[in-house]
């Protein structure tokens, strides 16, 4: 979802080729039947449309929502770990 909001923020279509193509050279690389699967799960769940050619698959509302929500539920965790690392430090120096 972060890559498809990503390109959509860009203005570039973010089709099944596209994204495999991302994919590479990552943790979590995926063929494109790979992806086709997992992009129709999103659908069913309603956080992604898919449209052939120019508009590609675009984030709902929904999904939108969901992937804001991600990033600061990230954000907050990476915060708690270095706060706890720094009080570490300062108790075993």
């Amino acid at each position: 979802m972060k890559k498809i909001h990503e390109l959509n923020k860009s203005g570039k279509t973010a089709g099944r080729e596209k994204l495999a193509k991302l994919s590479e050279g990552t943790d979590f690389k995926m063929t494109q039947y790979e992806i086709r699967g997992r992009l129709d799960k999103l659908e069913r769940m309603g956080l992604i449309t898919k449209d052939r050619g120019k508009r590609g698959t675009r984030l709902t509302n929904k999904g939108e929502k969901i992937l804001m929500a991600w990033k600061l539920h990230k954000y907050s965790m990476e915060k708690s770990l270095i706060s706890q690392n720094n009080k570490r430090r300062e108790i075993y120096g």
